[in-house]
């Protein structure tokens, strides 16, 4: 039989044996990097660029600045001697029952006692100084000035007759007049929407067009009301709605209150067929 003292010391030695692979694991332990808590990750949504509205303006201008013109109409005075006024803008467009016209105001093509101008010049956009309209003559042609059944409403015809055209050897204007003409509908108008004008104010480039920008401000009768910019010389000129890249209307006047102005524009649907 096992003696007393043998089993002490066998059972002393299985105690001593247990704690040492204890400590051992605890050191170890203390080695190993605690695994990481699982954690929940939200992704962050990417963040949009934003377009550059330059770009998108600069595109829509130049669509339409070539056939947007500089208009003069001229008189002759009763003593036979010529009397010259600068009367705006026009927009070059074809239109079934006319022909190739520049459209435009009344109050352009008219003067104060109410005369139709005998004859007007046009100056294609871009294409000279419009202080010296004459010298280009490939760029500049004349036309005869008309008024429409418009219910008396500010808008009028410039009629480039077969005359004319032929004097139009590059087709500079033949190609604009005969190019599409994205007219806006007028359901589609709402306040708020942003346009731009061009057109040839007398405070602007004397170098070639200008462009101002604003929005639709409001809606009076025949009229779009906007705080775009519309001075002396702008009359005739184009209106584009910025969100449909179409034709709105014709620039036709600005009424100043003491500190600011605000615009009219009169719509296609009263004018165009």
């Amino acid at each position: 039989m096992e003696s007393t003292e043998k089993r002490f010391l066998r059972t002393l030695g299985i105690a001593m044996g247990i704690l040492f692979l204890g400590g051992l694991i605890i050191f170890i332990d203390t080695l190993t990097p605690p695994l990481p808590t699982p954690q929940t990750v939200i992704k962050e949504a990417p963040q949009e660029i934003p377009k550059s509205d330059n770009a998108d303006y600069s595109t829509i201008v130049a669509e339409w600045q070539n056939r947007v013109v500089r208009v003069t109409c001229y008189w002759s005075s009763s003593n036979e001697q010529p009397l010259t006024l600068v009367g705006g803008s026009a927009l070059l467009t074809t239109i079934a029952d006319y022909g190739f016209v520049a459209v435009t105001n009344k109050h352009v093509i008219t003067d104060s006692y109410g005369r139709t101008a005998d004859s007007c010049g046009l100056l294609l956009v871009g294409f000279g100084d419009i202080s010296s309209m004459e010298t280009n003559p490939l760029k500049f042609l004349y036309g005869d000035p008309f008024l429409v059944d418009s219910n008396s409403r500010d808008v009028a015809y410039i009629k480039l007759g077969r005359a004319n055209i032929l004097r139009d050897k590059n087709g500079l204007f033949a190609a604009a007049a005969k190019a599409a003409l994205n007219l806006c509908s007028v359901s589609r108008v709402r306040i708020g929407d942003e346009l731009i004008v061009l057109g040839y104010p007398t405070i602007g480039s004397q170098n070639g067009i200008t462009v101002t920008k604003g929005i639709i401000a409001g809606i009076e009768n025949d009229y779009y009301v906007t705080d775009a910019k519309i001075d002396h010389g702008n009359s005739g000129g184009a209106a584009i709605l910025i969100k449909d890249d179409c034709y709105i209307g014709i620039p036709t006047w600005a009424s100043t209150g003491s500190v600011e102005s605000l615009g009219r524009i009169l719509k296609t649907d009263f004018y165009y067929p």
